[in-house]
């Protein structure tokens, strides 16, 4: 809903200003805060953008919304650079287990649709949170 995420991506930025998104620890001034979020935006407004478009040539018809890739332009400016792809990724896991549970009881068809934004928005909640904590412990894993 644009009446809902444009007045949030301004109070976003704002926000970033004064605090800024999770993983910014070294501020050596405040625009670092808006800098990470204006990042943040472009990563996820590109990324869920590139997969709208990759969908609707597809399958011709609408795979997700466009709601969805402004929602990712949000979801970049609060949660920062460094976890906007966390974020969308965990989204798109939780949206998927949640899909299979659904289709594996028969509650939704395979041609019905599940809205996508609801998991992206517990996805970003989980993200402010425990983002760098899982983050850092996912890359120590792999010795980075």
């Amino acid at each position: 809903l644009n009446k809902i995420t444009l007045p949030a991506a301004v109070t976003a930025i704002l926000i970033d200003f004064f605090v800024p998104p999770p993983g910014i620890t070294e501020i050596s001034s405040t625009w670092n805060g808006i800098l990470s979020g204006v990042i943040g935006a472009v990563i996820g407004l590109t990324f869920l953008l590139i997969v709208y478009l990759v969908s609707f040539a597809i399958y011709k018809q609408e795979a997700m919304g466009l709601g969805d890739v402004k929602l990712a332009a949000l979801i970049g400016l609060v949660v920062g650079s460094r976890l906007v792809l966390f974020s969308l990724l965990m989204g798109a896991l939780l949206g998927g287990l949640v899909a299979s549970g659904l289709l594996l009881f028969r509650i939704k068809g395979r041609k019905e649709t599940i809205p996508f934004g609801s998991f992206l928005s517990l996805a970003t909640i989980i993200s402010l949170f425990w983002g760098n904590q899982i983050l850092d412990w996912y890359l120590r894993l792999y010795g980075f």
